[in-house]
């Protein structure tokens, strides 16, 4: 690294010194001595002139305008100047004069075409023209203002960006990520930069709610927004060890202009579930009772007393009880009512400049009895002291409150699996020994066990607060004409507060947990994060004649601690009491943990410019974290290289009318990653009991030499233009090679625990991204068509001298990171079918280690090992939730105001595991069951893809095997709007936009399940798991947009 800062001080000074007339002061020019250029400026769409446009340029004898045929003249004192063209409604533009006499610019108007002209980097403010990376962005103009979380307007809009919806609970938000696996015990997620500021957030699931894991972009609201950005690889080194995983930035409106504007949204919709799963219901059932009960009772009078509706001989009562035919799934399911109201107020003068927003979002969840309220605020300030010095400021603060229920594989406490298992049999209330209807609950029958659906979204009280306060302020100093110095200071703090209550204890609706122990129970926990942020930054540029070269540097600091406690109790005398301190004393439990993170940087970027058609940079990062051990290097020096040739600006094509941009580009970096716990490399300690005494003991073995994985990245890419953007493509294939990665080994037993942690692992992906888009109609009427799509292939390629590691998630289901094979593989048994006779099982000869042998109607699973035991030793690879590819498309056309646009996702050879599908199929119990048990085995010779019904299962014909996996492909109308706007004025207003769009409203796909499109959380050993979670809902939402 030493050698590297040296040689970028000796070229800046060499480059310097070699042209020190560029340093010099501004000296007067005569203007006769200029060269004259003519130019055109048309509508890149229409080809019509434009008139108006400003051209300036610091070359320029003076700035210049268009006339009414898009005609300008202007004299010139370099034959390679670069021109700015700017009009207000286009995109300006940038061109290189490149000893051209003549030139013709082409303006791309902004608010029709789904681009940008420039995008953020950790240095700035960079044109898409002169883009030598992977870099992509989206102003929000391009989004769908209906939206109610930042993560719904990512969906497949970024090439390489994978964007699952954590599901329809509500405040969870999605799944996102670029490029695949990096690491098997880090975090894979990117990281998050509001205005500069980034911020680590806590992504573990809540050990209070089950099933429910915070929305990480929660803390951003999206009507503050003004773009995106995506950066990887190179672009990410500044941030370090922290932004390996690609970099999510986010930049929020600021005040702009001199005078008081005031823009009121309002925005109310509907969401519902019209797909619910197909179960048995009235005959059906009874008929499965009875096959499952035959293996269970002795005699048809114990199945009589156990399932009345199986006997000859009810009674009134028992016929009304067991009359209904209910369907639990609509029982639990009503309208979500939405409702998003923001006033916005920006104004002020050439010193100050503000933005201020304040909003209130309210909605419904489709689960009956969820909802989310949200207060939000947000305030935003340049200040500008003089011509050398400028200040910035930013403060927001949210408060979102929310209901919830629990999801996941818990039938007694999560409503949609117990609304899957209910009897249909029996109503929502109660009846008594008459046969009248009650208005109290039913209770649960003690031989099913299940609790009732509907009771449960009052019983069950689930409570999530969160208090978000996020802060950053700055100055920028101009201390020499091409020295400028930036100081950042950020803060954001994060409070979260779960409590739930699952009752039953009074009303007996409630299946009791802990094995029955647990009458009702309460858990209560909260959270606590901060993260401390510093930023003093350098930046100088040196312009002489042809070539510019621009050197930023800085220093960066992160303190960051998540702090959390939680606490769980059981029987309270009532289920009235509802807070631990109520709890009995036996059963209590308490836990928490602590993440710390200290992490500092400093780095430096050089890029060089040669007449806008050759682009080089280098940049160099020292890193340090405190995740790394006692004993390993304190420092970390790390290099990023990038290279691009516009070959558009080549003599040969520069010139042309048919290609307006075409650019290759490559670039080389090692991103280091220590975004992983810090107990890895130092002791750490936990709660353990000692008969009736608990204390606190020295858990985990560290390695205190434990350092960064490192991740090397190599891209090439291409970007195209023709006809003046009116058709634009961009393709990247690259390789991402993970060394160094961490992984678990197993410890001497002398060290008295299990792992230890070493950075012995590798991991390599390689792929291709594509993204393209044209314009098929242009004029008034316009039709504009885009899309993206990526692959990749991530295989792990060493596990420190381990050939595998099975991880067990518990009830059979293990995944397999194993050599060569892609990482969180799902790991079972391979199933061949059904065995049509007891000969056909008779002949393979098949059996369980408990020697239960095979016969018709059961599972044939291969043997692998041929010793006729299905035993673990048999399971084998069954896929992976990792697409083959995956991306987006989309069109929109536009017609005098009026504008409708469609945006589609997709994914193709993900693989699912149906979690869901497995628990209404097990046929092992008496819970109903998922409407295909109807083609369940039940005679010598019958053919079907159903195994026979026997209570308990003892073939293990339900194991975790390759009948639970599934083709999780679709395709997916994830936006549909209509809108209209005008910008005449009209009584008091300046213009408005009303719209209306709907949300998810169709889905194509072969996948059994409610919805192909979920995450269980950010882990990404648990993505590809359908486990009960509630559906994404459909959303019809009208807004309207009033502009003062």
């Amino acid at each position: 690294m030493r050698n590297f800062i040296t040689y970028i001080l000796f070229l800046s000074v060499l480059f310097a010194g070699g042209r020190a007339v560029a340093a010099q002061p501004h000296q007067y020019r005569d203007p006769a001595e200029g060269h004259l250029v003519v130019g055109l400026v048309l509508d890149a769409d229409t080809r019509k002139p434009v008139a108006a446009a400003q051209v300036s340029s610091g070359e320029l004898a003076k700035s210049v305008v268009s006339g009414p045929k898009g005609v300008f003249r202007a004299k010139t004192f370099s034959r390679d100047a670069v021109l700015n063209v700017i009009k207000e409604g286009y995109f300006s533009a940038r061109v290189n004069l490149l000893g051209r006499d003549s030139l013709v610019v082409y303006l791309q108007q902004a608010d029709k075409t789904l681009r940008t002209d420039r995008y953020y980097s950790p240095d700035g403010v960079v044109p898409m023209s002169d883009r030598t990376s992977t870099a992509q962005a989206m102003d929000i103009k391009d989004v769908n203002r209906g939206y109610f979380s930042v993560s719904d307007a990512l969906t497949g809009r970024f090439a390489g960006l994978r964007v699952s919806s954590k599901g329809g609970m509500v405040g969870e938000g999605s799944f996102f990520n670029l490029r695949g696996n990096r690491t098997l015990l880090g975090q894979n997620t990117p990281l998050l930069v509001v205005d500069g500021v980034p911020f680590i957030s806590d992504q573990n699931t809540s050990n209070i709610i089950n099933g429910f894991s915070a929305d990480l972009l929660e803390p951003v609201n999206l009507n503050n927004i003004e773009q995106i950005t995506f950066l990887k690889g190179a672009d990410a080194m500044p941030y370090g060890s922290l932004g390996s995983n690609g970099v999510l930035l986010i930049n929020t409106e600021r005040g702009k202009v001199s005078r008081t504007l005031v823009e009121f949204q309002t925005v109310e919709g509907v969401g519902f579930i019209n797909k619910t799963l197909p179960l048995l219901s009235g005959l059906d059932f009874s008929r499965y009772i009875a096959d499952i009960a035959g293996s269970r009772y002795a005699d048809s009078e114990e199945i009589g007393k156990a399932f009345p509706f199986l006997s000859g001989n009810m009674t009134p009562a028992e016929q009304v009880r067991y009359g209904f035919n209910t369907d639990w799934q609509k029982e639990i399911f009503s309208p979500a009512f939405v409702s998003d109201n923001t006033l916005k107020v920006r104004g002020g003068d050439a010193v100050v400049q503000y933005l201020v927003t304040a909003g209130y979002q309210k909605g419904n969840g489709v689960v009956d009895g969820t909802k989310r309220d949200k207060f939000y605020t947000n305030g935003n300030t340049n200040i500008n002291f003089s011509e050398k010095l400028s200040a910035f400021a930013s403060i927001s603060f949210d408060f979102l409150e929310m209901k919830l229920q629990e999801q996941g594989l818990s039938p007694q406490t999560n409503p949609l699996l117990a609304a899957y298992s209910h009897s249909p049999l029996t109503g929502v209330y109660e009846v008594d020994d008459k046969g009248a209807i009650l208005t109290e609950y039913a209770k649960i029958d003690p031989t099913m066990n299940i609790s009732n659906p509907v009771a449960m979204l009052t019983g069950i009280e689930g409570k999530n607060k969160i208090y978000d306060f996020l802060v950053n302020t700055g100055l920028n100093y101009n201390i020499l004409k091409n020295l400028k110095a930036d100081f950042t200071f950020g803060i954001f703090y994060r409070y979260i507060k779960d409590d739930i209550f699952i009752g039953g204890l009074s009303s007996g609706t409630i299946a009791p947990l802990m094995g029955g122990l647990a009458l009702n129970t309460v858990r209560s926990g909260s959270s606590e994060s901060r993260d401390y942020f510093g930023k003093v930054g350098l930046s100088y540029n040196l312009t002489s004649g042809s070539h510019r070269l621009d050197l930023k540097g800085g220093w960066q600091m992160i303190s960051s601690r998540t702090q959390a406690s939680s606490g769980s109790g059981i029987n309270t005398t009532t289920d009235r009491y509802r807070s631990l301190s109520n709890v009995s004393s036996v059963g209590r439990t308490s836990g928490g943990y602590a993440e710390l993170l200290n992490w500092m940087n400093f780095y430096l970027k050089a890029d060089y410019n040669y007449r806008e058609q050759l682009y080089l940079s280098a940049t160099g990062v020292v890193d340090a974290s405190s995740t790394y051990g006692a004993y390993s290097d304190r420092w970390y020096v790390f290099p990023g290289f990038k290279a691009g040739w516009k070959i558009s600006n080549a003599p040969f094509l520069r010139n042309s009318k048919a290609v307006s941009g075409l650019m290759l580009r490559g670039e080389y970096s090692v991103n280091p990653n220590s975004r992983y716990s810090s107990a890895y490399g130092s002791y750490y300690y936990m709660l353990q009991l000692l008969r009736d005494v608990s204390g606190l003991v020295r858990a985990g073995v560290p390695n205190q030499k434990i350092g960064p994985e490192r991740v090397t990245n190599i891209d090439l890419g291409v970007d195209f233009s023709l006809l003046g953007d009116k058709f634009t493509l961009s393709a990247d294939i690259f390789e991402e090679y993970t060394r160094h990665m961490i992984v678990d080994t197993k410890a001497s037993p002398v060290y008295g625990s299990g792992v230890i942690y070493k950075n012995s692992g590798s991991m390599r992906s390689r792929g291709a991204e594509i993204s393209a888009s044209a314009l098929l109609v242009g004029g008034k009427f316009r039709w504009r068509v885009g899309g993206n799509i990526a692959y990749y292939k991530t295989r792990v390629m060493s596990l420190g001298g381990q050939d595998q590691q099975i991880i067990d998630l518990g009830d059979g289901v293990t995944l397999v990171n194993r050599v060569g094979e892609a990482p969180f593989s799902y790991y079972g048994h391979r199933a061949d079918g059904i065995y049509a006779t007891s000969e056909q099982a008779t002949s393979d000869g098949l059996a369980t280690l408990s020697g239960y042998a095979f016969t018709g109607g059961d599972v044939r699973f291969r043997s692998l090992d041929g010793n006729k035991l299905i035993t673990d030793a048999d399971r084998e690879v069954l896929g992976c939730a990792d697409p083959d590819f995956f991306g987006g498309f989309y069109t929109k056309m536009s017609w005098k105001g009026f504008s409708l646009f469609a945006n589609f996702s997709f994914s193709h050879g993900n693989q699912v595991y149906n979690a869901t599908r497995r628990y209404n199929e097990l046929g092992n119990g008496f819970s109903n069951q998922a409407a295909s048990m109807g083609r369940r085995w039940v005679a010598e010779g019958q053919v079907t893809d159903i195994p026979r019904v026997v209570y308990g299962d003892p073939a293990g014909n339900n194991r975790f095997s390759s009948r639970w996996i599934e083709d999780g492909s679709y395709l997916k109308l994830k936006e549909l709007t209509l809108s209209w706007e005008t910008r005449k004025k009209l009584l008091f207003m300046t213009g408005f936009k009303v719209f209306i769009t709907g949300e998810n409203l169709f889905c194509f796909t072969d996948y059994t399940g409610a919805d192909p499109e979920f995450a269980y959380s950010y882990d990404m050993a648990m993505q590809g798991m359908d486990v009960a979670k509630i559906p994404v809902p459909k959303y019809v939402k009208i807004g309207l947009i009033l502009n003062f």
